[in-house]
């Protein structure tokens, strides 16, 4: 039997002309090997998207944590409650993409590396730290816009964070005198 609401999800998307197959572009998430074209979940089958390239979608988000932490993933990954991680559908794996809370503004940036969300009308399943990020882990639900990021994006957004992390855990830099700064301080 068919799980009710479920979506065969077939999107078309720009650059797939070349007989089914992505343009040639290195900046665009496509699926690896590991990636079937199709998987089936309770009687519906979804079929994974050849590349995530302007992928956009809104709708409703959710989180997961406890039930599966320490599970496998889709992507083989450990499910960690605690990373910047979400389960889609149909995008490739991994996939970089920035999520909206379209009811506050606040966004995030995760990896897709597992299979989800299969119930009616949800798009994203969140990890834990995802959903406190974006305020929503207590009401448990929200609406949200997933926009995919190119690989080269991602990897800018990922710095960039790892440099603000850095700063907001870093000791003050120590004083010198004169106009020399230490080379541990960089």
């Amino acid at each position: 039997p068919r799980e009710r609401g479920a979506v065969n999800h077939t999107l078309i998307t720009p650059g797939t002309e070349n007989g089914g197959r992505p343009a040639k572009n290195h900046s665009v998430v496509k699926s690896r090997p590991e990636n079937s074209k199709s998987y089936a979940i309770r009687g519906s089958t979804y079929l994974v998207l050849g590349s995530s390239d302007g992928y956009r979608e809104q709708g409703v988000a959710s989180w997961y944590g406890d039930y599966f932490h320490g599970r496998r993933t889709s992507s083989g990954d450990t499910y960690d409650m605690y990373e910047m991680t979400a389960a889609h559908k149909t995008l490739p794996l991994p996939t970089y993409v920035r999520v909206t809370n379209l009811e506050n503004g606040r966004s995030v940036v995760l990896r897709i590396n597992d299979r989800g969300p299969f119930i009616e009308g949800r798009i994203i399943d969140l990890s834990f730290v995802a959903a406190q990020k974006l305020g929503m882990a207590e009401r448990g639900l929200a609406r949200v816009e997933v926009e995919a990021l190119d690989q080269a994006k991602a990897q800018r957004l990922d710095q960039a964070t790892a440099r603000r992390l850095d700063q907001a855990t870093a000791r003050p830099p120590r004083r010198e005198f004169g106009n020399r700064v230490p080379e541990e301080n960089f």
